[in-house]
């Protein structure tokens, strides 16, 4: 069996109308980044092309949407998407395996 290396950070930001960089120290495979001021998630793969991400309202409407890009060292969340005086939690996910 082969060893892993997990890592998972976590952490909270208040938007301000600007691109938000978040720095990790690695590259993410998955970030989940929740507004939960208006109850909005968004679900962001390393797979997924250039910034869309899952985008959920509270609602329950789902969509792709401009919002995430992922970095060699954390993630971004563009402008548009880190809404001045909003809270945002974040959960950021880096699995490593030799197996």
């Amino acid at each position: 069996m082969g060893s892993s290396n997990n890592k998972i950070r976590s952490g909270q930001f208040t938007g301000a109308g600007a691109d938000k960089k978040v720095v990790l120290g690695f590259k993410p495979k998955l970030v989940e980044i929740y507004n939960v001021t208006d109850g909005v998630d968004y679900k962001k793969t390393e797979t997924m092309p250039g910034d869309e991400a899952r985008k959920e309202v509270i609602a329950g409407d789902k969509t792709f949407a401009s919002s995430v890009t992922i970095n060699a060292d954390g993630f971004t969340l563009i402008a548009s998407q880190a809404v001045a005086d909003k809270v945002f939690h974040y959960v950021a996910y880096q699995s490593e395996s030799d197996c």
